[in-house]
């Protein structure tokens, strides 16, 4: 049965955008990063510190996997943690000026990205697969 494949359906998709993100990034240069690490780049807009709750949030995640993505981010030097001015208890996240011009490249990856996915879709049936995705993600 067809509903029988939804599993099989959602982890080849995945499967699949996440193998043509990494090679978006080769061909822009970023070597050195994973979509995981592209979607904490890009959850970090603006100059404002986060949290590392504040991250997962964004980006979907269970709080514990932020750790280590930021820490790899900050070994490149493409991020900055430091402690809350607010709470010591609570580690808060910024880029610096070589993350805020990769997080663009990681941006631009995702877009293209988007673009292949709604590829021939209308903006109807784009609202619709998103309302159904966040249905499954509750």
């Amino acid at each position: 049965m067809e509903q029988d494949r939804l599993l099989v359906l959602i982890t080849g998709l995945r499967d699949q955008i996440l193998d043509e993100i990494k090679k978006d990034y080769i061909r822009f240069g970023l070597t050195d990063i994973t979509p995981a690490m592209g979607a904490v780049l890009c959850a970090l807009k603006g100059d404002r510190p986060q949290s590392m709750k504040e991250i997962a949030k964004k980006i979907f995640r269970d709080q514990s996997s932020i750790t280590p993505l930021v820490q790899k981010l900050v070994d490149l030097d493409l991020a900055v943690q430091e402690r809350s001015s607010i709470d010591a208890r609570e580690s808060q996240v910024r880029l610096t000026t070589s993350g805020k011009n990769t997080r663009l490249k990681a941006i631009r990856a995702g877009r293209k990205m988007n673009a292949r996915l709604y590829k021939g879709m209308s903006a109807s049936d784009r609202k619709h697969l998103i309302s159904l995705l966040a249905q499954l993600k509750k």
